[in-house]
């Protein structure tokens, strides 16, 4: 399957055989509020599953986005983690993520824990997105916070979540 353009406005899908997560974050400012949003996906573009978690948490965006690269991979069917790619759109915590160990921040801690969890899949390769290319784990984190809920997705999505999803493929299914 050829990879689209990473300038064009969609999902970019990963190699064959590897399984696409995204994620993203958001916190409401200077409130209480931590959305998170995250979808899996095979490189056709078919859902495995999301979810959308909601913490009621004081945090900086940067700090969210590295709970959402925390949280996104513990949520896989067991057969579908074999070669992942985890896609985010917050290039500083994939930065953070890839150099861990040589700066120590209040991220630290949420950092170390997110390169102990990669280590557990066979494969993964963490790469920065643009946002326009995270918009279906974006539009999670949205309906997260303005619902303040926590809703996980396997084998039956909601209509809304589907219709987004396709919508969001850089080709015709």
């Amino acid at each position: 399957m050829r990879r689209p353009s990473p300038t064009k406005k969609h999902w970019i899908p990963p190699e064959s055989g590897c399984i696409c997560v995204n994620c993203d974050a958001a916190v409401i400012e200077n409130a209480a509020g931590v959305g998170l949003g995250f979808i899996w996906r095979k490189a056709d573009g078919q859902i495995i599953s999301a979810g959308m978690i909601y913490m009621d948490n004081i945090c900086i965006a940067k700090t969210a986005e590295a709970w959402a690269i925390l949280e996104a991979p513990k949520k896989p069917l067991a057969t579908d983690t074999d070669q992942m790619e985890l896609q985010t759109d917050c290039r500083m915590v994939v930065e953070e993520i890839k150099n861990q160990g040589q700066s120590f921040n209040a991220d630290s801690t949420i950092l170390h824990k997110i390169k102990n969890l990669l280590e557990t899949f066979h494969s993964v390769n963490i790469i920065h997105v643009k946002r326009t290319n995270n918009e279906c784990a974006n539009m999670l984190v949205r309906k997260c916070l303005a619902d303040k809920t926590t809703h996980f997705f396997y084998h039956s999505f909601p209509g809304w979540l589907a219709k987004f999803c396709k919508a969001d493929l850089p080709f015709e299914v």
